[in-house]
């Protein structure tokens, strides 16, 4: 694997805050809740998901998901924040199924979690959510990772980061936590993925190892969510996102769960006309409209200048091959696009979706859309 270094501005400064939405938007199937219901802060809505707001419940409405019209059920906010104690007593074992419930953690059944891993590398270059937070939470990153600790008797958590300045940061205060180690990794794309960073940690392949089942490795940001668990068995439903691009007031803002693209870009004063607005980072994120709402794996919206290049015939260089971080041959995906036999025995399932190959291919082709295909070919009948 040749690894590929991307030089960035470090554009954000300070974290916006865009916590009064005027309307949440919820995906549901269905709701046990009648249009005009009063809905508090934190109500279940359905299985592991709260209302981030308090307020009326509206007609339902779609929003677009992922480029599909998904039923979404509509909060109105009374901005009155008000909730309903619900008299939460710390319990080890709720507060394991807890973070279960929640995506966190999949802990086996008799685990020994040896190290807590923190990944506070952001997901792609130009996204500075991580880094931002580290900026100005430094203190507050070490308390909660130290009471997790605590909570479930872990005994070493590794902090990894790309930078001096954020190891720098977070060094400043470690003093009180000496069970907590900062380690600074290689700043290459996409280092940020679970599974490289591991290797970059314990120099191991990635599988059902044992030693795999005494890691628990943790999304900087989901420690925002985390915290709310801790406190009181509910997620904060808030998250921290990137907004960049040449269309936009370039920033780090902090938006609850189902808040409306629109709004928040509304919020910031608008966009360019005849731009093109991206969820997700510049080499992962995909084009929506603004009628999208944010969800938790939501890291970013970019908006860009939609500058069309003409893709010309593959040359053979082998680039989009030396690049792949997980050793596949994109190129060969590509001209076997329609031959499944050979499709398997490319390994396409190893794919991490880091579009590398796409990013360096001199010729613009968008390998990447080639692999999304190639899974889908072997998945069909």
């Amino acid at each position: 694997m040749e690894k590929v270094y991307i030089k960035e501005k470090y554009s954000c400064s300070k974290i916006d805050s865009y916590l009064r939405p005027e309307f949440i938007y919820i995906p549901v199937d269905s709701s046990k809740y009648l249009v005009g219901d009063y809905i508090y802060k934190n109500d279940m809505i359905m299985d592991n998901v709260y209302s981030p707001i308090s307020g009326y419940v509206r007609e339902n409405i779609y929003m677009d998901i992922d480029n599909r019209k998904t039923n979404c059920m509509v909060i109105e906010n009374d901005y009155k924040e008000k909730y309903q104690s619900n008299n939460y007593i710390f319990n080890k074992d709720m507060f394991i199924n807890s973070l279960r419930s929640n995506n966190f953690i999949d802990i086996y059944d008799n685990y020994d979690i040896k190290y807590l891993v923190i990944n506070a590398i952001d997901i792609e270059p130009y996204i500075f959510s991580k880094r931002i937070y580290i900026d100005k939470e430094s203190s507050s990153i070490l308390n909660i990772i130290d009471n997790i600790m605590h909570k479930l008797n872990i005994s070493k958590t590794l902090i990894a980061v790309t930078s001096d300045k954020l190891y720098n940061n977070l060094f400043n205060h470690i003093g009180t936590y000496p069970n907590i180690k900062i380690i600074k990794v290689d700043n290459y794309y996409p280092v940020s993925n679970n599974k490289l960073l591991l290797k970059e940690l314990f120099n191991y392949t990635y599988n059902k190892t044992s030693l795999e089942k005494k890691i628990w490795i943790l999304d900087l940001l989901s420690l925002i969510d985390m915290e709310g668990i801790i406190k009181n068995n509910i997620p904060k439903n808030e998250t921290i996102i990137t907004i960049g691009g040449t269309g936009i007031k370039s920033t780090c803002i902090k938006v609850k769960i189902g808040t409306s693209v629109k709004e928040i870009i509304n919020y910031l004063g608008g966009y360019k006309k005849n731009y093109t607005i991206t969820i997700g980072g510049p080499f992962t994120g995909k084009q929506i409209n603004s009628d999208t709402i944010i969800l938790k794996d939501v890291k970013a919206i970019f908006v860009t200048k939609n500058n069309s290049i003409k893709e010309k015939e593959c040359n053979s260089c082998g680039k989009c091959i030396r690049v792949c971080p997980v050793n596949l041959i994109p190129v060969f995906i590509m001209k076997n696009i329609n031959n499944k036999n050979d499709l398997y025995k490319l390994n396409i399932d190893k794919c991490i979706e880091c579009s590398l190959c796409s990013y360096i291919c001199p010729s613009h082709i968008n390998l990447n859309n080639y692999i999304d295909k190639a899974k889908e070919v072997i998945k069909s009948e």
